[in-house]
């Protein structure tokens, strides 16, 4: 390494190891010897350092100095988040809380640890989105994977009390989850390019459905996939398109269907109405769709 610089009289000497009051061998420890006791300070030169110096693209919490997301000294690892530097949340007597939009690479709370999302805020997520502990997301906060033709993916715990608020894709790959993912707020797949690959899994929407190209953004949904809609308020479902789903399960309030139905069949029924029989809607037209039975599935198929 080279030498330290004092600012008021060149270039002095850095004890490397030694016996004094700093540090030891046994430390591994890098002391500063001032021996011609100046208060200049001193300037390091690591420009040529092959030590691995620099920002970690992994940060862990530690909530040494309060719950900030942003707030570098939260952080081991001599980084803050940002697209290309991953945030594993770990256990810690205080749990981050995103109070603002956010940019991040990949999102890991582990076993024991807690992640809040405030209301109205944007986490864009460039890499992956996994909870293996607990969150708190608000319902019109929003989780956006935008990151061009990389995949990303969701996994983890993300129902029932560890729900996400507002999930929107926008970009030119898939993004996938390999769990069944409960939605509080609207779903959306942006752009034809914006594909949703929901590995046939169980996903819950409690406000909008909007896709953007049928079958081609919303994918793997059969065999055994279900969408529900859960909403309290009545619910518009946007297809984009044709898009064949095998179980819509729909409670309590309207559903509104926002394209052209060719069929449908409900589980507790053992016709299947297609058209002409069934009467045919002008695209964006909304029509009232009401499910009788809370137990019964639907087949849509829009065209």
């Amino acid at each position: 390494m080279r030498n330290a610089q004092s600012a008021s009289s060149g270039w002095k000497s850095i004890q490397l190891s030694g016996s004094t009051s700093c540090c030891s061998r046994a430390n591994n420890c890098t002391c500063l010897s001032n021996y011609s006791y100046t208060n200049g300070g001193y300037t390091l030169d690591f420009s040529s350092s092959t030590a691995g110096i620099g920002n970690s693209p992994i940060i862990n919490w530690t909530g040494a100095s309060n719950s900030a997301w942003a707030t570098g000294t939260n952080w081991a690892g001599c980084n803050s988040p940002a697209c290309g530097v991953t945030a594993n949340i770990f256990p810690a007597a205080i749990q981050p809380i995103i109070s603002a939009n956010t940019t991040v690479q990949s999102i890991n709370v582990l076993g024991g640890a807690s992640l809040t999302i405030n209301p109205g805020v944007t986490v864009t997520v460039c890499g992956d989105f996994n909870n293996f502990g607990t969150i708190n997301v608000s319902p019109t906060s929003t989780i956006l994977m935008n990151n061009g033709a990389v995949a990303q993916n969701f996994d983890g715990a993300l129902t029932a009390n560890n729900k996400l608020g507002n999930v929107t894709i926008t970009k030119s790959g898939v993004a996938s989850t390999t769990v069944d993912m409960d939605i509080a707020g609207n779903f959306t797949t942006s752009n034809a390019g914006s594909v949703f690959n929901t590995n046939n899994k169980y996903i819950k929407v409690a406000g909008n459905f909007t896709n953007a190209s049928g079958n081609s953004t919303f994918t793997n949904v059969i065999p055994g996939g279900y969408l529900e809609f859960n909403g309290a308020a009545a619910q518009t479902y946007s297809p984009g398109g044709i898009l064949t789903l095998e179980n819509v399960v729909k409670f309590r309030q309207e559903l509104l269907l926002s394209d052209q139905i060719c069929s449908w069949q409900r589980s507790d029924l053992t016709e299947i109405i297609t058209s002409p029989a069934l009467p045919k809607f002008s695209p964006f037209n909304t029509i009232h769709l009401v499910l009788f039975r809370k137990s019964s599935t639907l087949s849509i198929r829009c065209c």
